[in-house]
């Protein structure tokens, strides 16, 4: 029976003034499994299993080899961590992506968002879907020019949005410790606009003044000069994020280049490319507010430290962390890599690059966003 059928033989005025009048005398429900709404479709089926079986192959692809480990995350008992360490300490994963964008483009310095790096590469034999889980988005690569002096800006920006996730980190490890619920402290939804560098020899002071936690930088082996234009590295997502870094909205683009995950395939494919990466992504060091004379033991590829922020990075709780040079509690719970067989068609289109020039322009922005747990980008 349709609703003309119900409506038959009911006055017009009550059908278009008087639906309050109309009333659901009984009802009877059942549930229908969705499997028995529709049978299989043999081309489907078979088109699927011929996609899965070629993404298969090329994702199992061997592109590399590396010596150790570049972890995404550290299981550490029941402690938040994972996805977590990248918004709020150095860890040798923001390395390899950082370095593989300097190793490509020749750039000065290269950006990455927290929230774009989503996995780790292993030791021993490093796989094409190794390398896009890292990078799943299909992101691309882009030089633009900023100054010295926007270049510090925006890092003490990204230092004072880490600030943010490094006090909900500390909450949720104190929450754990005394038998609460670790998901009273939401993180903030623009946690993966914090911004990993590579390039710069950092050193940082998490519980200075918010602006003033960057002690010294340097870029190429020379201080940062204010008014000098550098070539900065970054992925496709950042330039949409002018609201966070004012800077970007007037940044010029000067070259595009390929995809993120094709710069990480270039990199890995090469000999020796962990010596080469170290070579360019450079360190960050932690010194206690007002000290920039004897820093801590830096957080590097060659000896990932669990406890060490890292440069983009802010500064959690203040009080003990702070005097400690910001070190949080070691962190790390199993966290799920992103395994996206549909990106394979990235691999696919090949390993050239694109370059063209024109004229930067403000993307619109995208915003971050976060669930009742995990905040993704």
């Amino acid at each position: 029976m349709g609703c003309r059928d119900v409506l038959r033989g009911v006055p017009r005025s009550v059908r278009r003034w008087g639906a309050a009048a109309l009333a659901v005398a009984s009802h009877t429900e059942s549930q229908v499994p969705t499997t028995t709404c529709g049978g299989e479709d043999d081309a489907i089926v078979s088109l699927t299993e011929q996609i899965v079986s070629e993404n298969s192959t090329m994702l199992n692809a061997v592109i590399g080899y590396s010596d150790q480990a570049y972890p995404y995350g550290v299981t550490q008992g029941t402690e938040p961590g994972g996805w977590e360490r990248v918004r709020t300490e150095d860890t040798p994963i923001g390395h390899v992506v950082t370095g593989s964008y300097l190793a490509l483009t020749g750039a000065d310095l290269a950006f990455e968002n927290a929230g774009g790096i989503r996995a780790g590469v292993p030791a021993g034999e490093v796989t094409a879907g190794d390398l896009i889980s890292i990078s799943p988005y299909g992101n691309t690569l882009a030089t633009y020019e900023l100054t010295g002096a926007q270049i510090l800006e925006t890092l003490e920006r990204s230092l004072g949005i880490s600030a943010a996730c490094r006090d909900v980190l500390a909450g949720q490890i104190a929450a754990i410790e005394a038998g609460e619920d670790p998901m009273q402290y939401s993180w903030p939804d623009n946690s993966g606009s914090v911004i990993v560098v590579g390039g710069a020899t950092m050193q940082v002071a998490w519980g200075a003044p918010s602006g003033e936690r960057i002690r010294s930088i340097a870029i190429g082996g020379e201080p940062l000069d204010g008014d000098r234009v550098y070539s900065v590295a970054m992925n496709s997502y950042l330039p949409g994020l002018a609201d966070e870094y004012p800077a970007f909205a007037s940044m010029v683009l000067v070259q595009k280049w390929g995809t993120c995950e094709e710069a990480l395939r270039a990199l890995v494919s090469e000999t020796g490319w962990e010596e080469r990466m170290r070579g360019l992504t450079g360190t960050v060091e932690y010194v206690a507010a007002g000290d920039s004379e004897e820093p801590s033991t830096p957080a590097s590829p060659e000896s990932p430290d669990a406890s060490g922020p890292s440069v983009g990075q802010g500064s959690a709780g203040q009080g003990a962390a702070d005097a400690a040079g910001g070190s949080l509690p070691k962190t790390g719970d199993p966290s799920a890599w992103v395994a996206l067989i549909g990106g394979a068609g990235a691999l696919a289109a090949g390993s050239g690059v694109v370059a063209a020039r024109r004229g930067g322009r403000r993307a619109g922005r995208r915003r971050a966003w976060c669930s009742w747990r995990r905040p993704y980008r």
